[in-house]
């Protein structure tokens, strides 16, 4: 994997995204990580992981509801 095409390592979290590079990356390594970073906000990404999360937990609380109701 070519480090000038993806600019460096991306961390995604609910409040935001980071993306890690080493100092000694290119101008252009610079350029497509400010460019992907562009691209999940303009995708919502973190919005999109609440989502799921939210689903996820909405859904084991239903299925512990049913097991607990069941016995």
């Amino acid at each position: 994997m070519d480090p000038d095409t993806h600019g460096g390592g991306l961390l995604l979290g609910l409040n935001g995204a980071v993306m890690i590079a080493h100092g000694s990356a290119s101008a252009n390594a610079i350029q497509n990580a400010i460019r992907i970073l562009g691209d999940i906000v303009d995708c919502h990404v973190g919005e999109h992981i609440q989502n799921l999360i939210e689903q996820t937990d909405r859904r084991l609380r239903e299925e512990e509801s049913q097991t607990d109701s069941a016995a």
